[in-house]
């Protein structure tokens, strides 16, 4: 075999051999990445901060139904969604479903002041570095989960909801 064959065969294993690699990093990475959250799969848990500083957890929450609305107060679509959370919140308690709005990317101070103009009455958490969000290969506000009791996610709904939309993909789906 003469020099230029065995050059040529040689680059062509080691385009190969690059190839390989590349496609069994992007597999790999594939199969670890987040994943967005299923209905009817167990919600993977936090540990987040409310406004005081008080660490808060899912799991705080077992036996018990959760909304999970995840905003932020650069948001237009949820600050038009927030009120209506509000006064369903109102309404339905202290036997309705537990609402956690988890503020996702911004400050303490930032959440609290959106938090004290609307009137929030349920528990604001702080998702500060979007962790917990990007987790659940999120990124689009508002995001609202229906969690169970069991921790099992009912529905998921990403963007702004009507009250139609609320009704029909988060109360009809509460656990009886």
């Amino acid at each position: 075999m003469n020099r230029r064959a065995f050059g040529a065969i040689l680059m062509m294993l080691g385009g190969l051999l690059v190839l390989g690699v590349g496609l069994g990093m992007y597999f790999s990475q594939r199969e670890t990445a987040p994943q967005l959250p299923k209905v009817g799969a167990r919600l993977p848990g936090f540990a987040l901060s409310d406004l005081h500083g008080r660490p808060v957890k899912l799991s705080d929450y077992t036996g018990k139904t959760v909304i999970l609305n995840f905003w932020a107060t650069w948001c237009p679509p949820c600050r038009e969604e927030m009120p209506m959370l509000i006064d369903y919140y109102n309404q339905t308690q202290p036997d309705g479903p537990v609402i956690l709005a988890v503020n996702v990317g911004e400050s303490a101070l930032d959440a609290s002041a959106f938090a004290v103009d609307y009137g929030m009455p349920f528990p604001v958490l702080l998702d500060v570095n979007s962790a917990y969000f990007d987790s659940l290969m999120q990124d689009s506000l508002p995001t609202t989960i229906l969690v169970g009791p069991d921790g099992v996610v009912r529905s998921l709904h990403v963007g702004i909801m009507s009250p139609e939309v609320f009704q029909r993909e988060i109360l009809a789906r509460l656990p009886k």
